[in-house]
């Protein structure tokens, strides 16, 4: 039995933004039962919200296949099925998992809207053997080919995992695994990391790192490069031309940004600037620097114009990093002037923000598509901006 005493203290305790600030030793003084009865809301509160985009995808994926010619779902029974005739299955796939169900929407977009509708150019859970260990494998959640030939993968996630599970999944289960299935063709030219959900506005919103295999062959390559990510998926086996981020325009900056990705973005951040442990106020003053920029451009930049703290493509080529630290230190001063009411004078004896370059590229990359000033969940500051801007600010 659960006294009042414990109801009382799950009144207390129900605000996430309050849960957000605690450490554990704090945790460790709530009692039990008010503890117990808060997570088992918080996982009741997550179910429903999973079946609820369950449901709004159901939706977009009947719009998409509305006699279930290519995907047959029962929602009754969560179950689904794939047309074997035309999408080559390497395992039986029954249930209608929360990672299922984007597989399935994305499995149609890319027939209906992106150009691959031949025979079995589509093939789900394909295995490679991992090491010298036969019994250890890895499968594919999506391979697509060309002719019989590699030419992308993907691995996807639910959207409550995706945050979560990115640098893992990158790393171990795209980079080693295109590895082994580009060995014998060499033609495999993207991985792309992907999930889907319904957003509040009831649009669907695509989380998606694409990344050119052609250039990265390995994870470090990538994470050396400053992890460019060309954010969409390729028509028609065409080349993937990153999109631009345009105020007001499409796309224009997520603005639905979860604690759990703000967490990984704050905690990428902080293992590429302070890897070596020295001129941590320096770094950290710089790092205000890059952010203040950051706001400025989203709050100076003209309806219909395209954001400048973004990295641009030129013939399918990234900008250099001496070109985006140059502009992103223009914004850095014209946010001091704006914001701060520095003179022309003391702006000309202000510092440039002195990350090495690639270091300013990386913040660039990871903060480019997401609102730091308008973000909302439900209509609310998420938590994580308030944990970010303490940490930060």
């Amino acid at each position: 039995m659960i006294d009042e005493t414990a109801l009382g203290y799950v009144a207390h305790y129900r605000s996430p933004l309050l849960w957000a600030n605690f450490t554990y030793p704090q945790l460790a003084e709530v009692p039990h039962a008010a503890l117990r009865i808060f997570k088992n809301e918080q996982n009741h509160i997550k179910e429903m919200r999973n079946m609820d985009n369950k449901r709004e995808l159901y939706k977009r994926i009947k719009e998409l296949d509305p006699k279930g010619e290519i995907v047959k779902i029962d929602l009754s029974k969560q179950n689904i099925e794939y047309n074997e005739e035309i999408i080559k299955l390497h395992r039986e796939i029954t249930d209608l998992t929360n990672e299922e169900i984007v597989r399935a929407y994305l499995v149609l977009k890319l027939i209906k809207k992106l150009g691959y509708s031949k025979k079995h150019c589509i093939e789900l859970e394909k295995e490679y053997t991992m090491g010298r260990d036969p019994s250890k494998g890895a499968r594919v959640d999506i391979f697509l080919t060309k002719d019989g030939k590699p030419f992308a993968m993907f691995e996807l996630k639910s959207p409550e995992e995706y945050e979560i599970e990115m640098d893992n999944a990158i790393k171990n289960q795209l980079f080693e695994v295109a590895e082994k299935a580009d060995a014998r063709h060499h033609t495999l030219k993207y991985l792309i990391y992907y999930t889907a959900y319904i957003s509040d506005d009831g649009e669907i919103t695509e989380k998606i790192v694409t990344i050119d295999y052609k250039k990265y062959k390995t994870y470090e390559d990538w994470e050396d490069a400053s992890k460019p990510n060309l954010m969409a998926i390729p028509k028609d086996y065409g080349i993937v031309k990153k999109p631009v981020f345009v105020k007001k325009g499409k796309p224009d900056l997520r603005t639905d940004v979860t604690k759990d990705e703000l967490d990984r973005i704050r905690w990428n951040i902080h293992n590429i600037l302070w890897a070596g442990g020295k001129y941590h106020i320096e770094l950290f003053f710089n790092l205000m620097g890059i952010l203040l920029a950051k706001i400025c451009d989203e709050k100076e930049t003209e309806d219909g114009k395209a954001y400048q703290f973004q990295i641009f493509y030129k013939d399918g080529e990234p900008e250099g990093p001496e070109e985006v630290a140059e502009r992103i230190n223009k914004l850095y001063k014209k946010a001091l002037k704006e914001y701060l009411g520095y003179s022309e004078e003391e702006l000309k004896k202000v510092r440039d923000i002195v990350f090495d370059a690639p270091k300013v590229k990386y913040v660039v990359e990871i903060l480019q598509g997401i609102s730091l000033i308008t973000n909302t969940v439900s209509g609310r500051l998420t938590d994580g901006h308030s944990q970010f801007y303490r940490e930060y600010l």
